[in-house]
């Protein structure tokens, strides 16, 4: 069995891109799935799941969770300025969030202290060299010839009016498992 993996960050920072580059035809890597968590239960579901690949930075804020649920799984979190963060968010159209992103920021620092993981600031993610240590942290073995090739270009991004609607139909799951990320 393969160890899971979780890709942890502030939103903005290529989690997306990432999700689609460290996928494998026998181990895709979801980006997001914390979006239709509904309970701690799901929370806890989630975690528990054997060979979890995911990209997801809400589950920044459950990291102790991950750690607890999740003991062997493999951790990379990519740093990204939070001034960046808060400017490319709102280039997308996200709403501003300046105090959830300062409270995730936070919790990054605080995990990066905790816990063995793998910091990549966001601006190596541009490099082969770096991008191909991640796939080989995260699945265990290299990636295949041409890999980087393949995806180098692809710009990926998450599609911000299904964020938002998905956020606006599971508000209640997100004040459940996020209340963090919700507004007092």
């Amino acid at each position: 069995m393969t160890r899971p993996y979780f890709v942890l960050g502030t939103p903005r920072s290529r989690t997306a891109w990432l999700a689609a580059f460290l996928s494998t035809r026998e181990r895709p890597c979801q980006h997001e799935p914390s979006r239709s968590l509904r309970s701690h239960a799901d929370l806890l579901a989630l975690l528990r799941t054997p060979d979890l690949a995911a990209s997801d930075s809400a589950l920044t804020f459950r990291w102790r969770d991950i750690r607890r649920e999740s003991p062997g799984a493999r951790i990379v979190v990519v740093r990204r300025p939070l001034g960046e963060v808060i400017e490319s968010a709102a280039a997308a159209g996200l709403p501003p969030a300046t105090a959830a992103l300062r409270r995730l920021n936070h919790e990054l620092d605080l995990l990066c202290r905790a816990a063995p993981v793998l910091s990549v600031p966001f601006h190596r993610l541009v490099g082969q060299t770096t991008c191909e240590m991640v796939f080989k942290f995260c699945n265990g073995a290299a990636p295949p010839p041409g890999h980087w090739a393949m995806w180098r270009d692809r710009n990926i991004q998450a599609d911000i009016s299904a964020v938002m609607e998905a956020a606006r139909d599971n508000i209640a799951g997100i004040r459940a498992v996020f209340p963090e990320m919700v507004a007092a």
